[in-house]
């Protein structure tokens, strides 16, 4: 399922509490993620592969 939220509008007055309930694996993370818009990739991921010399010890 899928929602278009282009137009949906959140406020919050100054010290309110919204809270986002659910069951697990209901969208709760994705949807706060969502609305916190795109973030820059950052970080990097490092393979540790076996070589050939490692492979005949």
């Amino acid at each position: 399922m899928r929602i278009d939220a282009s137009r949906v509008d959140l406020s919050l007055e100054g010290r309110s509490i919204m809270a986002v309930i659910g069951p697990n694996g209901a969208g709760k993370s994705t949807f706060m993620k969502g609305l916190c818009g795109p973030r820059p990739a950052t970080g990097r991921v490092l393979l540790m592969m076996p070589t050939s010399a490692d492979r005949t010890a």
